[in-house]
């Protein structure tokens, strides 16, 4: 209630003039600024039952450093009822980590994660963090979003878009977890899902200098809606390799993971582990893709293409996708079941 009520009837001044890039008529409705240590204090001495106590025995508000994070994300259940606190600070930056959860209701049943998804948007991101998915709402206020608590903390949601699939017929998902290891992990998991729900959906791109949405929002903020727009009719994912000269074009990102976890220690085929990735998602529509193609024959030109898929069809498709696309390719034939003998050389085939 007092959170609420706070968040309607109170001046919340870090919030006023908008934060991190994200407009004041977007952050507000979903954080309050509770202002200064004092104010935190007490609200953490009014809700001290709702907390677990420390290891040291102490309590939030004899803690400095949590009594700095004056911002708070309530994280909400289908019933309404906070889950999550998560804790940010505009008044300290020497508090550690910049973004903290505590869980006032630690059940199973408890979300974790903010969710905005209105029945008539046609795109939804899904942000490690709320800041993360709130910056694509502000470039774009009819996106729905999902923002996360932290990478790892996919159970639930990918439950949640399980049981619910019906809600995301016709959706556009895009993938935004960090420009780091952990982001990529994220998002090829929750590949794995959208892939099963056939829930079409592309990861989001960075510049090499930024970590996070909110980040290339502060930033960059027209790079970062370039990069959206460009994006966001997307049913393929396209991922760099080490390799500059191998690509692996796949009909699910999950068999291009699959094919160089087979081929990897293949001392013949050595390349296949740093080569990049270009992979179908949802339902395999290669249109968009045969257009991101022709549009990028130079970022195709001298590379050796492995094609990988289960599918006879799809692999005649994606093959005829790079006859189109590229001036006599180098076409890695591959058997459609990646059943090949142990070392069987590889047969390449100048097109």
């Amino acid at each position: 209630r007092f959170v609420t009520m706070y968040q309607r009837h109170y001046v919340n001044p870090a919030l006023e003039d908008g934060y991190r890039g994200i407009s004041a008529d977007i952050i507000k409705e979903y954080a309050i600024d509770l202002q200064h240590t004092k104010m935190v204090e007490w609200f953490f001495k009014r809700t001290n039952s709702l907390f677990e106590r420390t290891e040291d025995k102490k309590q939030y508000h004899e803690m400095s450093y949590m009594t700095a994070r004056n911002l708070i994300f309530p994280i909400k259940g289908e019933d309404g009822n906070i889950n999550i606190l998560a804790m940010r600070s505009t008044i300290s930056e020497n508090i550690g980590k910049k973004e903290i959860q505590l869980y006032i209701n630690p059940s199973q049943d408890a979300r974790d994660f903010i969710i905005n998804i209105p029945k008539d948007c046609n795109r939804v991101v899904i942000g490690e963090a709320p800041m993360d998915s709130l910056s694509f709402k502000e470039i774009d206020g009819e996106i729905g979003f999902i923002g996360l608590t932290g990478s790892q903390k996919l159970s639930k949601l990918t439950k949640y878009l399980t049981n619910n699939q019906e809600l995301f017929k016709g959706k556009y998902f895009l993938l935004a977890g960090d420009n780091d290891k952990a982001g990529q992990i994220m998002n090829i998991k929750l590949n794995r899902t959208l892939d099963d729900l056939q829930i079409s959906h592309s990861f989001f791109e960075y510049p090499q200098d930024i970590n996070d949405p909110n980040d290339f929002l502060l930033n960059d903020r027209k790079g970062f809606e370039k990069t959206y727009r460009n994006m966001t009719e997307r049913d393929f994912i396209v991922m760099p390799g080490k390799n500059k000269d191998a690509l692996i074009l796949a009909e699910s990102f999950n068999e291009a993971a699959n094919f160089k976890n087979k081929y990897q220690k293949n001392q013949v085929h050595l390349k296949i582990k740093d080569a990049g990735v270009i992979a179908l998602t949802g339902k395999r529509n290669t249109d968009e893709l045969k257009k991101y193609m022709s549009e990028n024959q130079d970022l195709l030109k001298g590379k050796s293409f492995f094609i990988v898929s289960s599918n006879r069809k799809t692999q005649k498709t994606l093959e005829k996708l790079i006859m189109s696309s590229c001036e006599n390719p180098l076409i890695v034939e591959m058997h459609p079941s990646l059943n090949h003998e142990k070392n069987r050389q590889l047969k390449v085939m100048e097109r």
